[in-house]
């Protein structure tokens, strides 16, 4: 079992409804418009949207899959004097250079928005740590050691 939060739970929702109600339908519409010109060997267009619905097809298996073996946690009962799923942990390093992150699943994970999977090397080296705790996670440009600054529930 996986655990998610609410907020990417509704995302992964979200992300399956638009594949089942949008891309489906236009990539149905566009393969039945390609069958009508005829000849399929040389059609581009159809091998194309064929191509794309399949890939769909699979990231909608893989949504499915992950939204029913995950267990939605209430971030509101988790303990905020440590570092769990759903937190927003403040971080400093040995230069002085501040960062903020949310730990959030590996489902909901995008590091370009701060939101970092509670399985990478720096959400596993955080959770279960307090405020003040120096933390040391291995990178690929090598060993960091971080300070926890704060840690928040949103």
């Amino acid at each position: 079992m996986k655990y998610v939060t609410k907020k990417g739970q509704d995302k992964l929702l979200a992300d399956l409804r638009k594949l089942k109600t949008e891309s489906v339908p236009r990539l149905s519409k566009e393969i039945n418009e390609a069958l009508a010109q005829g000849d399929l060997s040389e059609n581009a267009e159809y091998h194309a949207a064929k191509e794309e619905l399949t890939n769909v097809q699979k990231r909608i298996v893989k949504l499915e899959n992950a939204l029913s073996s995950s267990l939605v946690i209430d971030e509101k009962q988790m303990s905020s004097d440590k570092v769990y799923l759903g937190a927003t942990v403040a971080l400093r390093d040995s230069s002085g250079e501040s960062s903020e992150y949310t730990v959030v699943s590996a489902a909901e994970a995008d590091p370009a928005e701060g939101l970092i999977s509670s399985v990478s090397p720096i959400g596993l080296a955080l959770l279960g740590r307090a405020v003040g705790e120096k933390v040391t996670f291995e990178t690929p440009g090598g060993t960091r050691q971080v300070e926890i600054v704060s840690i928040r529930r949103e």
